[in-house]
Order: structure tokens, then C-alpha cells, then sequence
């Protein structure tokens, strides 16, 4: 039985990852522009997407000040992958797999950026979809930007990540600390009774 993925994001990358999914034998559905998404979902069954990968957008800089400028570039890129996620919920089946893959970096280097934060948002995105789809086995995995369009087309498909890969998503989760911060961090998990 040949799956049906939707692919969403920049064209470059849609463009990569759709290939590395097509080369699996997988059907693709891709939308390089989310103004398209709703007419690319008139046509699909609900619950017949066995995948869906969002990749990020690209993101042009607007406004008059960098506190707009910050706010627009989280408004079309960060927040609009919610209102993605949202529309493609109903097509997804009980079992499929869906992929964010960070990435929207803010295009003027003098604003400010919490690349911690981001990933934290994109995490929250992860959870809300995983807790609209509670009641099934859907699996919901969180990549970082610069993964390789073939990682990003296996993990959607099932491959479980290798113990380095799993090792890296685990480190760069955690903040980096000095070694007193550690110590005292698993110390404070010890709870001995004497």
C-alpha cells in the first residue's frame, strides 16, 4: 500500500524532501505556498495522510520598527504553522507521522533572537497537535533545521533515529551548563534516606 505524505514549507526544501519521499515509493502531496493549503486539502479524504512534514517558510522582514519587524516575522512563520497544523488535522489518519522541522530564522541580524524559544514554540505546536489526536497512535516528531532531506523523509516514515541522532536531540533540548550546574542539577535528584 503506497502512503500519501503532505510536504509543506519553502519551496527548496518542500522540494528536496518530497523527492527523498518519492524515492522511498511514498506518494507526495506537496505546498510550497501556504495560501494553497486549503485548495491541496479540498481533494484528500479525511483521515487518509499517512505523513505530514511541515517545513519552515520563508519569511520577508516588514514593519516600521524591529518590535514589528519581530512580531511579523513570528506571525508568518512560527504562528502560521499553528493555523497549518490546524487546517491538515482533520485529513490525518490515526496512525500517521508528522515531522516539524525548525528553521525560520529572523532575516535582519540586529533584531533579537531566542533560538531556544523558538524551538520551545515549535515543541508547544508539536504537543497541541499530539493532544488533538489523543485518542490515536499518531507520532509527532520535532527535527532540528539542518537535518538532511533523506533523515527527514525516513523519520516520517517509520525509521527510528540512531542512538547518536537521539543523543543529539536529547542535548540540544537540554540549555548548556557548566559542570557545577549539572552536579548540583542531579544532586538534587538524589533523594536518599538514611
Amino acid at each position: 500500500m503506497v502512503s500519501t505524505v503532505l510536504v509543506t514549507g519553502a519551496a527548496e526544501r518542500v522540494a528536496e524532501v518530497s523527492e527523498a519521499l518519492r524515492k522511498a515509493g511514498t506518494e507526495v502531496i506537496s505546498v510550497d505556498d501556504l495560501e494553497k493549503l486549503d485548495a491541496a486539502l479540498a481533494g484528500i479524504a479525511p483521515g487518509s495522510l499517512r505523513g505530514y512534514v511541515q517545513l519552515p517558510v520563508n519569511v520577508a522582514a516588514r514593519g516600521d520598527n524591529v518590535v514589528e519587524r519581530v512580531r511579523n516575522f513570528l506571525e508568518d512563520g512560527l504562528l502560521a504553522r499553528f493555523s497549518a497544523a490546524s487546517a491538515i488535522l482533520p485529513a490525518m489518519s490515526d496512525d500517521a507521522r508528522v515531522v516539524l522541522v525548525g528553521g525560520n530564522a529572523l532575516v535582519e541580524a540586529s533584531a533579537p533572537d531566542d533560538h531556544t524559544a523558538r524551538l520551545g514554540l515549535l515543541k508547544v505546536l508539536a504537543d497541541a497537535f499530539q493532544a488533538d489526536k489523543s485518542a490515536t497512535k499518531i507520532q509527532v516528531r520535532v527535527l532540528p533545521h539542518d537535518e538532511l532531506a533523506e533523515h527527514i523523509g525516513a523519520v516520517t516514515l517509520g525509521a527510528e533515529p540512531t542512538r547518536e541522532q537521539a543523543l543529539a536531540d536529547l542535548l540540544a533540548q537540554e540549555p548548556k551548563m557548566s559542570f557545577d550546574d549539572w552536579r548540583i542539577e542531579v544532586m538534587g535528584l538524589v533523594n536518599g534516606e538514611f
